[in-house]
């Protein structure tokens, strides 16, 4: 991965980029656009054009002026089974300047280590992607432009090692058709399932996607978050509500089938339940009676809230209905997650828009390092997934609420939260194909990456490189994570030089060890 700058002297036309590589490598050539940051949110911005969007190259290229940068953003992958050892390639930069054609060739190298991440990565990741978006700005009408756009983007997300809550587009609800048996007595009614269509989706998602989490949708639960809080959903299954002596016998006999299911085919380290939101103390027990009886039921489903207890009381009451924390960073406790770890639960951690400097942020104004070193961080602190509440969060009704002219986050950079402004890029990881704002016709294509997503799957990476590295030698001091990189989630280098180099003493070191023990 590295970035080719033009700065012209004099105008430049129809410039495209690209490079060439051995067969045995892939490379992607991508032009860097720029968005309007009007309202940097924190100390660590400024307003101005920021580089986010990485675009596909247009086929007549495009213009650079005089004196300005224009970045080119090159990635490379080795093929599967690519032997190690030095390629040899060169970046070719043809353009029209005056009128007349002109190019350059800049020669350049890769190295390809002796060995081979794995498919699935060990860090989990869960990012919300909201496909009822996705459709609206793709314009798709029909189910089957929604499935192969559905496809582009978990294909996208796959090459970054993210995976999204739902892989299982058009049956969000759960697979199983929670039809009930109807006896004479309704308290001998069971539930009776079809897992075919929800079960091959999860299969693809895990095996050809890769991916290492999905939510598990529970049918009668509760359901509340910090936007819809105070309006409670009635609980209800198979046609009674929570007030109904039968409510806990049904959610018995649901619980322990889907987590038999689960048991069965493997994925009960792989699903997990989105309990709760962000609870504040007063939501403690409506939510623990759902937490109560999942873990009752059904006490292998992991049990995930976006929590970090504030006093010694509240820990008391979540520990153990909590099986897998997931606090935001500013709250997060070194001591309480070392607590909960050794008692066996999880403990993953998200970012949003109040995680201010001096913290790691998806802010766009930020330090370009910002996505990555956060996954160091994650190493640092023992921490073994991160979490992010939506990656196409592209439009706000309550600001613009015309469906013929949705916010286009090319020039409106801001998540609104109503009409408050949370944040310069909050749920923006992707952007909608450029072509949306201009045709009405059904867009089957993928996302717009950005460098932010593109961050984010180097750290991924890097911290597999560690994972790797603890599985084939766990005293090994280039476990520790170096001081010049972070030291705390206050304190982080805005340089990547530090990461880069010890991402090089680890690719030396796995080599070594894998080669020598002939993986």
């Amino acid at each position: 991965l590295g970035q080719a700058v033009i700065r012209p002297q004099t105008e430049l036309r129809n410039v495209r980029v690209a490079a060439t590589l051995p067969s045995d490598l892939e490379v992607e050539v991508r032009r860097v656009g720029y968005v309007l940051v009007d309202l940097p949110m924190d100390s660590m911005g400024a307003r101005g054009m920021w580089p986010d969007p990485l675009f596909a190259q247009d086929a007549d290229g495009c213009a650079i002026a005089a004196g300005e940068n224009q970045p080119f953003w090159v990635t490379v992958r080795p093929k599967k089974d690519a032997p190690a050892g030095i390629r040899r390639g060169e970046i070719r930069v043809s353009a029209v300047r005056k009128g007349k054609p002109v190019s350059w060739r800049v020669p350049f190298e890769v190295r390809v280590f002796g060995f081979t991440l794995p498919d699935t990565m060990t860090c989990e990741t869960s990012f919300g992607l909201t496909f009822k978006t996705v459709y609206d700005y793709h314009h798709a009408k029909t189910d089957a432009e929604k499935g192969r756009i559905a496809d582009l983007y978990y294909r996208h997300f796959a090459r970054h090692h993210i995976s999204p809550y739902h892989p299982t587009a058009g049956i969000l609800e759960g697979p199983w058709t929670d039809k009930w048996s109807k006896p004479d007595n309704p308290a001998d009614s069971i539930p009776t399932f079809d897992w075919s269509a929800w079960d091959a989706a999860i299969e693809k998602a895990l095996n050809v996607y890769h991916f290492n989490t999905f939510v598990i949708p529970i049918k009668g639960k509760g359901n509340m978050d910090g936007i819809s809080r105070g309006k409670r959903r009635v609980r209800r299954i198979n046609g009674v509500q929570d007030d109904n002596p039968l409510y806990e016998t049904y959610m018995e006999r649901y619980l322990k089938a889907v987590e038999g299911h689960l048991k069965e085919k493997g994925w009960l380290n792989t699903a997990y339940v989105y309990s709760f939101d962000e609870p504040r103390r007063e939501d403690y027990a409506y939510m623990i009676d759902d937490l109560s009886r999942m873990r009752k039921y059904a006490p292998g489903l992991r049990r995930m809230v976006t929590v970090e207890p504030k006093t010694e009381a509240d820990r008391r009451d979540l520990e153990g209905h909590v099986s897998l924390w997931c606090p935001i960073t500013e709250h997060f406790d070194r001591n309480h997650v070392r607590a909960r770890q050794a008692a066996g639960d999880q403990v993953w951690w998200y970012i949003t828009f109040s995680s201010e400097a001096p913290k790691v942020n998806e802010h766009i104004e930020h330090s370009g390092v910002d996505m990555r070193v956060w996954l160091w961080q994650t190493w640092l602190e023992g921490v073994t997934g991160v979490l992010i509440w939506e990656t196409a969060y592209w439009n706000c009704k309550s600001v613009y609420p015309d469906p013929q002219r949705p916010q286009n986050p090319y020039e409106d950079s801001i998540c609104w939260g109503g009409r408050k402004p949370w944040n310069t890029g909050e749920g923006k990881y992707i952007y909608p194909p450029r072509k949306s704002f201009s045709s009405s016709d059904a867009i089957i294509d993928g996302p717009v990456d950005s460098i932010r997503f593109e961050m984010l799957r180097e750290g991924v990476e890097d911290y597999e490189y560690f994972a790797m590295l603890k599985r084939l030698d766990p005293g090994n001091p280039l476990l520790a994570v170096p001081r010049d990189v972070t030291t705390s989630l206050d304190d982080y280098a805005k340089d990547p030089a530090g990461m880069e180099r010890h991402r090089l003493r680890l690719a030396r070191e796995l080599e070594g060890l894998s080669m020598g023990k002939g993986e």
